[in-house]
């Protein structure tokens, strides 16, 4: 895995329209500023403003952390573009012209317009990827690249589940949150296992989504054959509250209830 110097590319991004648009009003005449340096890997390519050995220690760390998450959920790992900017502005930038709907996000994840398997951060101190968000978004194209639809609920949570390492470790201040929600969880969970669409999440859901995974994962002797269960394809016509009926194997009000008992202390 030796580092190279990456040539700036020029994406197209034929079929979003919108999304050219938007980009030309908010940056017209200004390409993005690529990453200068380049780590072509055996499943993430990385394009990070660091020095060669730096950004090839990160990179094997990359690998590594997607390696064990697809191993964890039984799945191939993903063949994944990584670009790592300098700055906030310049993921901005990049975003606005290549995905305009993530624009005002810290990282994102996505199917460029060259057809590749995408995530897209900003450096976070000395330009080092930040470790978290870099995370969560690899965990996203874990999934992305081989789950057909993943419920909102699961794909959120599992990524705010492996922001701390692979396998999972706690997160006692979501923890801590989500117990102050415990009274009015019932309600929301449900909801939740009903979205269809990611845009349809808010922080509360966000926070929701992983606390139900977590319990999903390590508070249930099945957990992670449940989750593997809850990533298989929807049946034709399936709701998303109909497709995690199936994947938990029981009605969904039951694991809401063992859910908000384990949050009791």
């Amino acid at each position: 895995m030796s580092p190279v110097l990456f040539p700036t590319p020029t994406h197209k991004c034929p079929g979003r329209r919108a999304a050219l648009a938007l980009a030309l009003v908010l940056a017209v005449g200004c390409a993005p500023t690529f990453p200068a340096t380049c780590v072509p890997g055996r499943i993430v390519e990385l394009h990070v403003d660091l020095p060669p050995d730096d950004a090839a220690r990160f990179a094997r760390e990359a690998e590594a952390f997607v390696s064990d998450v697809s191993r964890y959920l039984g799945v191939p790992p993903p063949k994944a573009r990584v670009y790592v900017f300098g700055s906030g502005w310049r993921l901005r930038r990049y975003l606005n012209r290549e995905c305009a709907a993530f624009h005002e996000r810290a990282g994102a994840c996505f199917e460029a317009s060259d057809g590749r398997l995408t995530v897209a951060l900003a450096a976070a101190d000395a330009g080092c990827p930040e470790t978290p968000v870099l995370r969560h978004e690899l965990t996203h194209a874990v999934i992305a690249a081989n789950v057909a639809r993943p419920m909102p609920w699961l794909d959120e949570g599992l990524a705010q589940v492996f922001e701390r390492g692979c396998p999972p470790v706690d997160d006692p201040g979501r923890r801590a949150r989500l117990t102050d929600l415990a009274p009015r969880i019932g309600p929301r969970l449900t909801r939740l296992l009903r979205l269809e669409r990611h845009a349809q999440l808010d922080r509360t859901d966000y926070l929701i989504a992983w606390g139900f995974t977590w319990f999903l994962l390590h508070d249930r002797a099945d957990g992670r054959r449940v989750i593997r269960a809850c990533l298989g394809p929807p049946a034709l016509g399936e709701t998303p509250f109909q497709r995690a009926a199936r994947g938990l194997g029981a009605p969904p009000d039951e694991f809401a209830r063992e859910f908000i008992r384990s949050l009791r202390p």
